[in-house]
């Protein structure tokens, strides 16, 4: 489990361990580690899965961090996490994806990282 004030100095290091932890919580397991592990397994299913699975764990680190979510929160991947099962379950990306439902996956993606911004600042 990584502590809440996870800092390695290298900005994209950061970045991308808050990335994997978000995926790696999609299984419910707070690891980089085991993120890497999903997402190469994803890509070996599906290459246009494993593209939106980082697009929609970046949309809600990134959020989570510019709206001032606590840092505890984003580094477990809980915005991630959230992030990542609402585009995957607006998108189906083992179907088809046209731009209409990409775009409507990638807003409600951001809503709940915003929502889930307000539900951590308020516990």
């Amino acid at each position: 489990m990584p502590s809440p004030g996870l800092v390695t100095g290298n900005l994209i290091l950061d970045f991308l361990v808050l990335l994997f932890n978000g995926i790696s919580e999609v299984c419910l397991i707070s690891s980089s580690i085991t993120g890497i592990f999903i997402l190469v397994g994803v890509f070996i299913a599906s290459r246009k899965a494993s593209v939106v699975i980082v697009v929609f764990g970046l949309i809600g680190a990134t959020l989570g961090l510019v709206l001032g979510a606590p840092y505890s929160s984003i580094a477990l991947g809980l915005l991630g996490y959230n992030s990542i099962l609402t585009g995957m379950n607006w998108l189906k990306p083992f179907v088809n994806i046209s731009r209409a439902t990409f775009v409507l996956s990638l807003f409600a993606a951001a809503f709940t990282a915003v929502v889930d911004n307000d539900f951590c600042e308020s516990a």
